[in-house]
């Protein structure tokens, strides 16, 4: 990870940040998917996540709550994991709509594509072993 002054530690350049609504139910749905661990957060005074940093393995994922008025964002992610179709099975039973079931391409890996209850499209991507 590259080190600058005006990053936080363990923090790179770039990251994405998701406008969301429900902070802890997208925290929950992808500690459940992908192992994601709350690295930072700043809560309401009822418990509610305000803003969070998740970690996915060297990735962050900056995220804020967004009210009714405020402009909603999605994103289109890629994340390697061990098993696409186990995610894919853990991504359905989490609300998560398939949008192209498991399949292998022609760059030697297994992908597959969901769509979170936020608007989010996942894209998994494993690669092939012979």
């Amino acid at each position: 990870m590259i080190m600058k002054d005006y990053l936080p530690p363990n923090t790179p350049i770039v990251s994405n940040y998701l406008a969301l609504e429900d902070l802890n139910a997208f925290a929950a749905f992808t500690k459940a998917l992908f192992n994601a661990q709350l690295v930072k957060e700043q809560k309401d005074p009822q418990g509610q996540l305000l803003t969070a940093s998740l970690r996915i393995e060297n990735a962050i994922l900056s995220v804020h709550q967004t009210n009714i008025s405020d402009e909603k964002a999605t994103s289109s992610l890629l994340v390697y994991v061990e098993s696409v179709e186990e995610i894919v099975k853990q991504a359905i039973e989490h609300g998560a709509q398939v949008i192209k079931q498991p399949l292998d391409n022609s760059f030697g890996e297994r992908t597959a594509c969901i769509k979170d209850q936020w608007g989010n499209l996942w894209w998994l991507a494993s690669a092939i072993r012979n």
